[in-house]
Protein backbone atom coordinates (compact mmCIF):
# COMPACT_ATOMS: atom_id res chain seq x y z
CA UNK A 1 0.00 0.00 0.00
CA UNK A 2 1.69 3.32 -0.93
CA UNK A 3 0.95 6.81 0.93
CA UNK A 4 0.77 9.54 -1.43
CA UNK A 5 1.12 13.37 -0.41
CA UNK A 6 -2.17 14.99 -0.54
CA UNK A 7 -2.34 17.11 -3.46
CA UNK A 8 -4.05 20.32 -4.02
CA UNK A 9 -6.73 20.94 -6.36
CA UNK A 10 -5.28 24.40 -6.77
CA UNK A 11 -1.52 25.73 -6.40
CA UNK A 12 -2.07 27.44 -3.20
CA UNK A 13 -0.96 31.14 -3.68
CA UNK A 14 1.57 33.40 -1.73
CA UNK A 15 -0.60 36.20 -1.16
CA UNK A 16 1.90 40.08 -1.34
CA UNK A 17 -0.11 42.44 0.44
CA UNK A 18 1.33 45.90 0.04
CA UNK A 19 0.20 48.97 1.95
CA UNK A 20 1.42 52.46 0.53
CA UNK A 21 1.30 55.15 3.63
CA UNK A 22 2.48 58.76 3.51
CA UNK A 23 5.88 58.50 5.81
CA UNK A 24 4.71 62.09 6.96
CA UNK A 25 1.35 61.40 8.21
CA UNK A 26 1.33 58.05 7.60
CA UNK A 27 -1.95 57.99 5.73
CA UNK A 28 -2.60 55.63 3.02
CA UNK A 29 -2.40 56.99 -0.53
CA UNK A 30 -5.19 56.03 -2.74
CA UNK A 31 -3.86 55.75 -6.54
CA UNK A 32 -0.44 55.22 -6.26
CA UNK A 33 1.15 53.25 -9.09
CA UNK A 34 2.69 50.10 -8.32
CA UNK A 35 5.12 47.61 -9.67
CA UNK A 36 5.33 44.33 -8.70
CA UNK A 37 8.32 42.33 -10.25
CA UNK A 38 10.10 39.09 -9.49
CA UNK A 39 14.10 39.84 -9.10
CA UNK A 40 14.99 36.47 -9.42
CA UNK A 41 16.15 35.87 -12.81
CA UNK A 42 16.00 31.63 -12.63
CA UNK A 43 12.40 31.84 -12.25
CA UNK A 44 9.85 33.25 -14.95
CA UNK A 45 9.44 37.01 -15.20
CA UNK A 46 6.51 38.14 -13.24
CA UNK A 47 5.25 41.74 -13.78
CA UNK A 48 1.95 43.04 -12.41
CA UNK A 49 1.23 46.54 -12.31
CA UNK A 50 -1.69 47.82 -9.58
CA UNK A 51 -3.06 51.03 -8.65
CA UNK A 52 -3.54 51.12 -4.67
CA UNK A 53 -7.37 51.16 -3.41
CA UNK A 54 -8.52 54.17 -1.04
CA UNK A 55 -6.86 52.32 1.99
CA UNK A 56 -3.39 52.62 -0.28
CA UNK A 57 -3.54 48.70 -0.41
CA UNK A 58 -1.91 46.70 -3.61
CA UNK A 59 -2.40 42.29 -3.51
CA UNK A 60 -0.97 40.23 -5.96
CA UNK A 61 0.00 36.70 -5.06
CA UNK A 62 2.63 34.24 -6.42
CA UNK A 63 2.71 30.82 -6.72
CA UNK A 64 6.54 30.29 -5.35
CA UNK A 65 8.95 32.14 -2.84
CA UNK A 66 11.36 34.98 -4.07
CA UNK A 67 12.57 38.57 -3.38
CA UNK A 68 10.29 40.77 -5.64
CA UNK A 69 11.26 44.48 -6.47
CA UNK A 70 8.05 46.82 -5.71
CA UNK A 71 8.29 50.02 -7.43
CA UNK A 72 5.96 52.95 -6.34
CA UNK A 73 5.21 56.15 -7.85
CA UNK A 74 2.49 58.80 -6.89
CA UNK A 75 1.78 62.46 -8.10
CA UNK A 76 3.75 64.77 -5.97
CA UNK A 77 5.74 62.07 -4.21
CA UNK A 78 9.72 60.68 -4.34
CA UNK A 79 9.37 57.12 -6.38
CA UNK A 80 10.29 54.15 -4.23
CA UNK A 81 11.20 50.84 -5.03
CA UNK A 82 11.82 48.29 -2.26
CA UNK A 83 12.87 44.58 -2.50
CA UNK A 84 10.87 42.50 -0.30
CA UNK A 85 10.41 39.10 -0.08
CA UNK A 86 8.23 36.52 -0.16
CA UNK A 87 8.55 33.31 1.93
CA UNK A 88 5.37 32.36 3.68
CA UNK A 89 4.19 28.88 3.73
CA UNK A 90 1.68 27.09 2.44
CA UNK A 91 0.04 24.73 4.93
CA UNK A 92 -1.51 21.91 3.43
CA UNK A 93 -3.59 23.49 0.46
CA UNK A 94 -4.16 26.78 2.19
CA UNK A 95 -3.05 30.11 0.78
CA UNK A 96 -0.65 32.38 2.99
CA UNK A 97 0.38 36.20 2.76
CA UNK A 98 3.25 38.27 3.69
CA UNK A 99 2.67 42.08 4.43
CA UNK A 100 4.83 45.20 4.01
CA UNK A 101 4.31 49.00 4.26
CA UNK A 102 6.08 51.52 1.60
CA UNK A 103 6.67 54.92 3.44
CA UNK A 104 6.09 57.38 0.33
CA UNK A 105 7.92 60.86 0.94
CA UNK A 106 7.11 64.06 -1.01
Amino acid sequence: MTTTSPSCTNTPKKTILVQILDKETEEPLAGALVNITNSDSRAAQQFASHHSTTDGMVEDFTLESGVFTVSVGHEGYIAKQEDVTVDCVNIECENCENSFSINLEK
